[in-house]
């Protein structure tokens, strides 16, 4: 879980959810509430082989939107000299 609270920053890179711009485009005067849920599940195929499946909810001031992530891990076993 992530909860913040924000008060007039603006941030360039990185997820919008987490700038002080409303949906619209137009500056969010205020204080800005996010929150995000989520769960993630990983399942081992092999011992050197690994999936994460993950969903997570968002609510940014009173707006909710999900979003789903899906990783492989894999291990070649490789040696670095």
């Amino acid at each position: 879980m992530i909860f913040w609270r924000g008060r007039n920053y603006i941030k360039d890179e990185g997820d919008p959810n987490y700038q002080s711009i409303a949906r619209s485009g137009d500056r969010y005067i205020g204080t800005r509430d996010y929150s995000e849920a989520g769960l993630t599940r990983r399942f081992t195929l092999t011992p050197s082989a690994v999936i994460d499946v993950s969903g997570r909810l968002h609510r940014v001031e009173g707006h909710y939107e999900y979003s789903y992530r899906i990783l492989s891990v894999v291990s070649a076993g490789w040696k670095i000299r």
